[in-house]
Formats: structure tokens, C-alpha cells, sequence
């Protein structure tokens, strides 16, 4: 019988493996652009904050920067960090739950982790997500072993919490959780301590190398002056959508709860993962964002808690109707999911393609010198590519706010710096339409507005003349009148 579950634990891993390393070779239709791009200024010696935007902490464009120096400047390598550290995260969630919950529970749990299709496609692609998640999960489990007087477990759980925040501000939620705990369960200022030397032995790492008026600007302009939805939008649509993303996980987690409740068996790890959960909650309700899918995207730093706390489905249940049951639901969440993900996948086809013809035509087109005005995302992966510099220390138009504003003067001193304009036309592509069609009932619904990009959009297109035209790509030439 144990060695049919390591032929089952084997195959669980493999599985998580061989789906998250599928994104290494196909650029996707996210921020994964700008975050290679990133890490590519990084390479060539510019500082984050300094010389370019930086919407978030230093620590995974650092290893993306890693990676091209090991690897080369490629769209893989770029890729590369996150998915060795998502798929780092499979055994990791095996061990942990093994050791809270036991054999069968941690058999569920890398299930749930591995086949999930959003934890998948949230941690497989440059959202910055998959090492805060990984560090998060280690710290909770560092965090949780050292209760029991191991001072060394907790430092190291503290130091993790750093570096899980040094990748995603919002991995602050982790360090957030230990507190909570210690502070109304465990009653220790002991282990506060502890797990505060850790955490602040990083952070203040981060603060002496990077510290800057720039810093300061850019993080609250990002963070404090973005649209985002209402309270009430949050509460009624984002929220539930968010179980509706890890449909699986949520399932799991919701039963595990229900057991908890019936049994009122409350031990330390299942009290430490529900505040995990709730802070996680919290965090959602506080950000500002105005695109609904990166709700789904946001939570999957904490989405570990969910999964583990679902081990406690098995406390009582019929097991062959549950196994039934579950492989019923992951064929459902599968299927619903599968469009958002095909979508992605066949808009990521074809834009591998046209990225490569656009590559060659800038290549033929410019030399070493020029400067390119990239509107879309995905397209930042031309730079990239072609060793090209981008235009403004911006990551992209609608996040270029040092100034706090972008007016038709500072976006028409872009356009005569550019040699080319990139941006990308999706009219032919329904499921791209469906999804931002969408997003833009929401944003009318509750009142958030998306007018700014369209008329920057606008502006930059405004005289220029057509030269490349295929797929979903288009490049402009500025018209030197």
C-alpha cells in the first residue's frame, strides 16, 4: 500500500511539474512582458526605482537578471525563476502537509496544489507571485515547527516572511499572520521577537540598498492613487470570484472548515491558517485594482492556507465516494477554467509568431540605438528580444506616473524619441473580446474608469504611418512631421 502511494505522490509531482514548466516557451498575454523587461534593464546595470519604474519589490526581477546572465536573454529564461519556484512549492506543500495533518491529508493537498488550473496559471507565469508564495509557505511552515521552542525555526520563518515580501508587498501578509498568532493564540512576545530579528534582518537589507525618494513615489503611486473598485464590489463580485478561481482549493477548504466546526478540534496550525486566510481576505478588500482577474492573481500568495486547512475534509468522510467526488469537481473546475487558460495559450500561439516577425522587422529596421514606444504588455518581450531600448523610464503607459500624470505634451515628447510605436489589436480574437468585454461591464457597473489609457491610446496612434501589419501585432513608424 505505501508503495502505491509513491507511485501516486510520483505522478501528483510530475503532473504539477510538466503543466507549470509548459509556460517556459510561450510568452502569455500578461505583465510577464514587463517583468522580463525589466529584469533585462537590471542586467544591463540600471537600478530599479533610479533609472526605471518598478511597481513592486526588487527580488524577482533580480532573479530573472540572475538567470539571463546563466542562461541568455530569452523569453525561458525569463520564465525560469517562477516556475522553479512554483513548481519548488509541490513538495513543499507535501511535507507540510504530512507533518500537520499525515499521509492521506498530504496526498490531497499536493493534488489539490498541482492540478489546480489557476494556482497553475497564476504561478507559472511573471506575475511575481510564485516566491512570495514559495517563501510565504516556507515561512508558515518554519514558523509553525518552531512553536515548540526551536528559536532557529522561528528567525528562519521571519527571514522567509522577508523574502516573501521582498517579492510581492502583499507577502507582508505572512509576517502579518505569525503576529496575529503569537500575539492572540501562542501569547509569546518571545517568538515575536524572534520572528521580527528574521524578518526585519531583510527588510532593512532592502531599505539600505534601495531606499529612495523614487521608491517612495513610485510605491504610492502605484499602490495609493490606482482606481480600483468600491467596497460593495468587492464584497458582491470580487470576493466570491475569487473562490470561484480555485474552485477545487475553495471546495476542499470550505469542507475542511465544516469538519473543523463539527469536531471543534481547533489545533495550532488549523487556528494559524485560518487567520492566514482571513488576513489574505482582508488584504483583497484593501487593494485598489482595476482589473478583476488580478484579484485571483493576488491571492495565490496565500492560496497554500486554503489547501492545507482542506486537508481537514478527511477527518470523516467516505474516501472512495470523496476520490470520486473530487476528480468529478477538477474535471468541472477544469473545464471552466480551460477558457481563460486556452485563451491565454492560443493567444500566447500566435503571439509567439507575430513577437518573432516583429522581432526580425525591428531588427532590419533599426539599428542598436533606437527606442521603441511599447502600449501592450505582451509586447515588452520585443525589446527584450531585440536588445532595443524602451522609451520613458515607464514599464508601460498606464503605469508611468512619476509625474502623477501623463499629458499630451510628456506623451508626445515619447513619440518623437521612438523610432516605432508596438501595441496590439485584438478585434479578430473573440475570447480575448469576451474577457475584456467583461472586465469592462464591471468597471462601468461599479464606476471605475479605464478612459485615461484609451485616450493615451489614442494620442500615440494620432500621426503615424502603418508599416507592419501581421496577426495581432501592429508597429507604427512616428511620422517625422
Amino acid at each position: 500500500m505505501m508503495d502505491k502511494k509513491k507511485i501516486l505522490l510520483a505522478l501528483i509531482i510530475f503532473s504539477g511539474f510538466f503543466l507549470r514548466s509548459y509556460s517556459l516557451f510561450l510568452p502569455t498575454l500578461s505583465d510577464s512582458g514587463i517583468y522580463a523587461y525589466l529584469a533585462y534593464e537590471v542586467y544591463n546595470g540600471k537600478k530599479p526605482y533610479v533609472d526605471f519604474f518598478m511597481p513592486a519589490p526588487p527580488l524577482d526581477i533580480y532573479l530573472i537578471s540572475l538567470s539571463y546572465r546563466i542562461f541568455g536573454v530569452s523569453i525561458a529564461s525569463s520564465m525560469l525563476p517562477t516556475v522553479f519556484f512554483s513548481c519548488l512549492s509541490i513538495p513543499l506543500v507535501y511535507v507540510a502537509a504530512k507533518k500537520f495533518y499525515g499521509d492521506d491529508a498530504a496526498l490531497l493537498a499536493t493534488f489539490a496544489f498541482s492540478l489546480e488550473p489557476n494556482i497553475i496559471a497564476y504561478t507559472s507565469n511573471n506575475f511575481l507571485t510564485s516566491e512570495p508564495l514559495f517563501f510565504s509557505l516556507l515561512a508558515s511552515y518554519l514558523y509553525l515547527s518552531g512553536l515548540g521552542g526551536k528559536s532557529r525555526c522561528l528567525f528562519f520563518a521571519g527571514l522567509s516572511a522577508g523574502l516573501a515580501t521582498m517579492g510581492k508587498y502583499l507577502g507582508l501578509m505572512v509576517f502579518v499572520s505569525m503576529v496575529i498568532h503569537t500575539l492572540l493564540i501562542r501569547k509569546s512576545l518571545k517568538s515575536i521577537l524572534v520572528v521580527s530579528s528574521g524578518f526585519l534582518s531583510v527588510i532593512l537589507l532592502f531599505m539600505f540598498l534601495f531606499l529612495s525618494q523614487e521608491m517612495i513615489d513610485q510605491t504610492a503611486v502605484y499602490y495609493l492613487l490606482r482606481e480600483g473598485f468600491p467596497i460593495e464590489a468587492k464584497l458582491t463580485v470580487v470576493l466570491p470570484s475569487i473562490f470561484g478561481f480555485y474552485a477545487l482549493t475553495a471546495m476542499l477548504f470550505f469542507m475542511g472548515l465544516g469538519n473543523l466546526i463539527g469536531l471543534n478540534i481547533w489545533k495550532d496550525h488549523d487556528k494559524y491558517f485560518t487567520i492566514n486566510i482571513l488576513v489574505a481576505i482582508l488584504s483583497i478588500l484593501a487593494i485598489n485594482n482595476n482589473h478583476f482577474f488580478m484579484y485571483g492573481v493576488y491571492f495565490s500568495i496565500s492560496v497554500y492556507a486554503m489547501v492545507l486547512l482542506g486537508c481537514r475534509t478527511l477527518d470523516y468522510v467516505n474516501k472512495p465516494m470523496f476520490l470520486l467526488l473530487l476528480f468529478l469537481f477538477l474535471g468541472f473546475t477544469a473545464v471552466s477554467d480551460i477558457r481563460i487558460m486556452t485563451c491565454n495559450s492560443l493567444v500566447s500561439t500566435t503571439l509567439a509568431e507575430d513577437i518573432e516577425g516583429a522581432k526580425e522587422y525591428i531588427l532590419a529596421n533599426t539599428d542598436e540605438n533606437s527606442k521603441l514606444l511599447v502600449i501592450d504588455y505582451p509586447l515588452h518581450y520585443i525589446p527584450l528580444l531585440t536588445k532595443r531600448q524602451i522609451v520613458a523610464k515607464g514599464i508601460d503607459l498606464d503605469t508611468y506616473r512619476l509625474d502623477f500624470d501623463l499629458d499630451d505634451e510628456g506623451i508626445n515628447s515619447m513619440k518623437e524619441e521612438a523610432s516605432f510605436i508596438l501595441h496590439l489589436d485584438f478585434e479578430n480574437n473573440p475570447e480575448v473580446n469576451r474577457l475584456l468585454k467583461r472586465e469592462d461591464e464591471l468597471n462601468d457597473r461599479f464606476g471605475v474608469s479605464t478612459d485615461a489609457a484609451k485616450i493615451r491610446n489614442k494620442i500615440l496612434l494620432e500621426e503615424t504611418t502603418k508599416v507592419y501589419e501581421s496577426g495581432p501585432v501592429r508597429i507604427h513608424s512616428v511620422d517625422p512631421q
